[in-house]
């Protein structure tokens, strides 16, 4: 549940962002982000970094301006 509120919030985001934000080991995200499976749509990142987000959510801008909360 965490998980999918923080992706709402602040996504797309790595396994290691999440992991930050939640004090938690990058395995116990990871095991989670398996879990949603469906939930979540992987894309590609700065660098070929995979990011994860929840399916149906708007695309991040591609302009140089930090995106706003989707809140």
């Amino acid at each position: 549940m965490l998980l999918r509120r923080y992706l709402e919030g602040f996504g797309p985001a790595t396994i290691a962002d999440v992991a930050r934000f939640a004090l938690v080991q990058r395995a116990r995200v990871k095991t989670a982000v398996e879990a949603l499976g469906d939930v979540l749509e992987r894309l590609e990142g700065p660098g070929g970094a995979v990011l994860f987000d929840v399916s149906g959510s708007p695309p991040p801008r591609e302009d140089d301006v930090p995106a706003p909360p989707r809140l």
